[in-house]
């Protein structure tokens, strides 16, 4: 077969029209690899690998849409290509290809990954590396990165979610350090940082229980138990019987 002309496409595409009447689409990089426009005759075989060649950079071109948007991790390259029926060797190809170009380095992604997540402070190291592995990076390649995240900074971080918790709070300190700690766990934090950080939390237990009680009491107060609802209120709340009977008493002689 030869080739009688060729025609640009839009996406990096070339339409090729041969003498026996038969069209073929390839990509660019098909045709600038395989000096395709210089060739003469091109036989069956060669017609076979063109095509072949045509599948990879497919795959190639339809990553490089989504790593324009964001960056990928091999294990996310991988997943995607199976979704589109790519069989075990054109993955690899595609993934050597993408390599090569420098358009998925794990490391790299992790690096960035890493550094994003020690400045934002949004979520501890747990939760980095928990991530990170779901997404098929090896530690070794992060490691490094995670050490940066030290003590120090999880304290930091931590002490920035801590006074805004305290500022909203409307629990004991009991209930409210509980739930802080497990709020913290989820996002990743050492249990034995949260820990220390909660230590040297201080709230005043009686105020805040009075002001929760006086608006249980305007809830109840034309209950013939209005006392009785708001001393299980508050307890429910996590307060202390001592501290709950301290502030019913004030109440009860306003």
């Amino acid at each position: 077969m030869k080739i009688e002309k060729y025609k640009k496409l839009k996406d990096s595409k070339y339409e090729l029209y041969f003498d026996n009447g038969n069209k073929l689409i390839l990509y660019e990089d098909v045709i600038l690899k395989n000096e395709i426009l210089l060739k003469s005759d091109i036989t069956t075989l060669d017609l076979t690998n063109y095509i072949s060649d045509n599948v990879l950079y497919e795959g190639y071109y339809f990553l490089l849409g989504k790593l324009n948007y964001k960056l990928l991790t091999e294990k996310e390259c991988v997943d995607i290509l199976k979704k589109k029926d790519y069989s075990s060797d054109k993955i690899d190809r595609v993934l050597e290809l993408l390599k090569k170009n420098n358009l998925v380095n794990d490391e790299l992604y992790a690096k960035l990954f890493v550094e994003q997540k020690i400045i934002s402070g949004k979520v501890g190291p747990n939760e980095i590396r928990s991530y990170l592995e779901k997404r098929g990076i090896k530690f070794n390649f992060f490691e490094s990165f995670l050490k940066k995240y030290d003590i120090f900074v999880e304290t930091n971080h931590l002490n920035d979610y801590l006074d805004k918790s305290i500022k909203i709070n409307k629990d004991s300190l009991f209930v409210f350090k509980n739930k802080f700690r497990q709020k913290m766990l989820k996002k990743g934090f050492n249990m034995d940082v949260v820990n220390a950080v909660l230590e040297g939390v201080k709230i005043n237990e009686e105020e805040d229980a009075l002001k929760m009680a006086l608006k249980f009491y305007k809830k109840y107060e034309k209950n013939d138990n209005a006392f009785y609802l708001v001393r299980n209120a508050l307890f429910n709340k996590g307060f202390k019987i001592e501290v709950i009977d301290i502030v019913l008493d004030k109440i009860k002689t306003q």
